[in-house]
C-alpha cells in the first residue's frame, strides 16, 4: 500500500520538526553506510573503516535516543515515578543505550 494511503499505526509520533531532523540524520547515516561499503571495496585501512563505523553507531544511538525520548515522554504522563523509570529503562535497553 503506498505510504500516502497507509493508515496510521497506534502509538506515539514525532512532531514535524523532530521528524524532519531525524529523516535528515538517517540520510546522513545512509551516506556513511555507502562510504563504508566503498571503503571496504577499495581496500581502505581497517582503522579508517572502523572510525566510520563508530561514527555511524553514534549517529544511530542519537536517533534511538530521540525516539526513546518521544516514546517515554508521551507514555509516562501521569505514571508513578517507579513505573516511569521502569518504562525508560525498558526502552533504553531495547535500543542498547
Amino acid at each position: 500500500m503506498p505510504s500516502s494511503t497507509r493508515l496510521p499505526a497506534e502509538g506515539h509520533y514525532l512532531d514535524p520538526v523532530q521528524r524532519k531532523a531525524l529523516v535528515a540524520r538517517m540520510r546522513r547515516i545512509q551516506g556513511q553506510a555507502r562510504a563504508v561499503e566503498r571503503m571496504i571495496a577499495e581496500e581502505d585501512t581497517c582503522e579508517r573503516v572502523l572510525h566510520q563505523i563508530a561514527a555511524m553507531r553514534g549517529a544511530l544511538s542519537r536517533v534511538g535516543a530521540e525516539l526513546v525520548a518521544c516514546q517515554v515522554a508521551q507514555q509516562i504522563g501521569g505514571m508513578p515515578e517507579a513505573d516511569a523509570r521502569k518504562t525508560l529503562s525498558y526502552w533504553m535497553t531495547r535500543i542498547g543505550l
